[in-house]
């Protein structure tokens, strides 16, 4: 499998190219040699170019628990745990997409609908009415 994909890479690139594989922790791995996946992989905070699909990263602008959009600036999300929503602000950029910072955990919608309050103020009526369908309480 090695092989294919090494002779597969100088095909397309047109290149030759080194057998050995360099990793940035400074390992080297030969031709035919094991490869113990877990040694090697990197955080997903490592990762490079623009994310395509669903994210599991909270910060990431493609996260799969979104709950709503407040604004251009301000959305709400549920924890990968189920166990809280979370405010967040637009901050930054995460992999050339916005990023966002956590600003307030809630586990009740009041407490969600006093943290938009406090931090982001008055909302849009279709924002209260998609507040007024969540649960009271964030369920695992």
């Amino acid at each position: 499998m090695y092989h294919y994909v090494l002779s597969s890479i100088k095909f397309i690139f047109n290149k030759e190219i080194s057998d050995q594989v360099n990793f940035q922790n400074g390992a080297v791995l030969e031709p035919d040699s094991a490869l113990d996946c877990n040694s090697y992989a990197g955080s997903p905070d490592q990762a490079v170019g623009p994310v395509d699909g669903p994210d599991n990263r909270e910060r990431s602008d493609a996260y799969r628990h979104v709950a709503f959009h407040i604004d251009k600036t301000w959305r709400v999300i549920v924890c990968p745990d189920g166990i809280q929503w979370i405010l967040q602000k637009r901050k930054g950029n995460l992999d050339g997409r916005p990023a966002w910072n956590a600003v307030r955990f809630c586990r009740t919608k009041s407490g969600l609908c006093g943290a938009i309050r406090d931090k982001v103020g008055g909302v849009s009526p279709e924002i209260e009415a998609q507040l007024a369908q969540l649960p009271d309480w964030v369920e695992s």
